[in-house]
């Protein structure tokens, strides 16, 4: 039998952005454990990967994608 399948190869890299904290925003006492993050991403069912003291793996959902991290 015979295996075929489409493969789509673009040359876009993909796009991230962070909308959310909005400059000025400050980690404190109160948000410290639930601190919210969010932006906009190009790749919808691609993972968007958070790394450094928080690590997760968040899903690009109807382009956007959010977390709340414990910083």
């Amino acid at each position: 039998a015979c295996v075929s399948d489409d493969i789509l190869h673009t040359t876009t890299p993909p796009t991230l952005t962070f909308d959310n904290p909005v400059n000025g925003t400050w980690v404190n006492l109160a948000n410290r454990m639930s601190f919210s993050i969010s932006g906009t991403c190009s790749e919808n069912g691609q993972n968007v990967v958070i790394s450094g003291a928080t690590s997760m793996n968040v899903v690009c959902t109807s382009n956007a994608w959010s977390a709340n991290v414990n910083v």
